[in-house]
């Protein structure tokens, strides 16, 4: 249950998802009509198709090496089937990430840490 986490042995139908809902999520039929209406269906947390496009153009940039000015290109901009975005929105966003990443890090990190670096040397190479 995706509402308040329990976890069921799978079956081969939906009768244990049903019983649950009836025994612990008295409201779910009125709150899947309200999903209904508010056209989101499964009252999922979705995120936004525009937040989706940026993330998509991002992980092409980054993933490709591309720079970020293949964003702003005429054939880029006519065939991409993402919404558009130009480069300084690009560079913004990627700014924002590395830096909400950057203290995600930081929280995570004990801090002291060491470094290891292993070399070696063979016939002349390094």
């Amino acid at each position: 249950c995706t509402t308040c986490d329990k976890q069921y042995k799978k079956g081969n139908g939906y009768t244990n998802l049903l019983n649950h809902l009836r025994r612990n999520h008295e409201d779910y039929e009125q709150e899947t009509l309200e999903a209904a209406r508010h056209q989101n269906p499964l009252r999922l947390h979705l995120v936004s198709a525009r937040t989706r496009d940026l993330y998509r153009w991002i992980e092409w940039i980054v993933c490709d090496r591309l720079p970020f000015t293949f964003v702003e290109r005429r054939l880029t901009q006519q065939d991409a089937a993402l919404s558009l975005v130009c480069e300084d929105n690009l560079v913004r966003y990627i700014v924002l990430i590395f830096e909400l990443l950057e203290q995600r890090v930081a929280r995570e990190l004990s801090p002291a840490f060491g470094l290891v670096i292993d070399g070696w040397t063979s016939s002349n190479r390094h």
